[in-house]
């Protein structure tokens, strides 16, 4: 599998197996902690880039808490409330990728992009996936510099699909 990017700070490692489908395996890095596994077959384009694409659209989120474990679970906890229809706002799912886990997303208001997540399912299908452990996890990234980085992952994945000929043209 290739890596796209710094895995410390924001990568997507990913392997297309189907060109015509654009399918194929990946994993996110976040902060050198990993979302997804290596085994999981996906729609590159709408499970992943498509997905990753809607993190930067989040919504500001006012919760006046800096302690990472309880601002994830007080925002856990709202996804129990049936009348809380805005914590969809931050909620990400990357299709079958995330199975295992509980993601959110937001935006700050001086532009940075937050994720927080955490693996919840008590018995993964696949075993990379056994290996993380089950703590709350963070990252947080200026919008701008999340966007330079998702548009290199982007042309990465697509180039290896439709490969520029010598004239730095699509084919």
């Amino acid at each position: 599998m290739k890596i796209v990017g710094n895995n410390s700070i924001f990568a997507v490692e990913y392997e297309v197996t189907d060109k015509k489908e654009l399918m194929g395996y990946a994993r996110i890095w976040f902060n050198g902690e990993y979302i997804g596994s290596k085994k999981e077959l996906i729609y590159l384009k709408s499970y992943l880039l498509e997905r990753l694409k809607r993190i930067s659209e989040k919504k500001i989120l006012n919760i006046n808490n800096d302690n990472i474990i309880e601002k994830y679970n007080l925002l856990e906890n709202r996804l129990n409330d049936l009348e809380d229809n805005d914590i969809h706002k931050y909620l990400v799912s990357f299709g079958t990728l995330s199975d295992d886990y509980t993601i959110f997303s937001y935006l700050t208001d001086d532009d940075f992009i937050c994720v927080i997540w955490k693996l919840v399912g008590d018995y993964p299908c696949f075993d990379d996936i056994n290996y993380n452990d089950r703590n709350v996890k963070f990252f947080k990234i200026l919008k701008k510099d999340y966007l330079i980085e998702l548009e290199k992952i982007e042309k990465d994945i697509y180039d290896s699909v439709y490969p520029p000929d010598n004239y730095g043209f699509a084919k």
